[in-house]
């Protein structure tokens, strides 16, 4: 998988996790699921794209992309899977891969959910 295509996925997994984790619902299970998730990504995803061929990175991104994708830590909480939805749209009428327009358009949600009373959000989910 070429290293643009690698990083679109990563993305894309990444945005699985945060949309349910910006939502306004409780839920400090769903969280931390979502934390490690995003810090896996972030360790591993900077590992393949320097070695690609690491098949311990690619395994755990296999793993992230598996939780991803049952919306585990969307499980009893409001959704708010918008980015998605507005990132299919781009993606039809651009032709772009889903994970860069899934990087365009976190971008703009970012700036829209960033307040006072989300900053916090944002360092808690951050990977280091």
């Amino acid at each position: 998988m070429s290293p643009f295509h690698t990083a679109c996925g990563i993305i894309d997994i990444i945005c699985h996790s945060y949309e349910g984790y910006f939502s306004h619902s409780i839920g400090s299970l769903q969280d931390g699921i979502a934390e490690a998730v995003n810090r896996i990504c972030v360790k591993y995803g900077r590992k393949v794209m320097t070695c690609p061929k690491d098949y311990e990175a690619r395994a755990q991104l296999a793993m992230c992309s598996f939780l991803s994708i049952t919306h585990l830590y969307d499980c009893g909480r409001a959704f708010a899977g918008n980015i998605h939805v507005t990132e299919h749209v781009l993606s039809a009428y651009f032709d772009i891969a889903h994970g860069a327009g899934i990087a365009i358009v976190s971008l703009a949600r970012f700036r829209y959910v960033l307040s006072d009373k989300t900053a916090h959000r944002f360092l808690e989910g951050r990977a280091d």
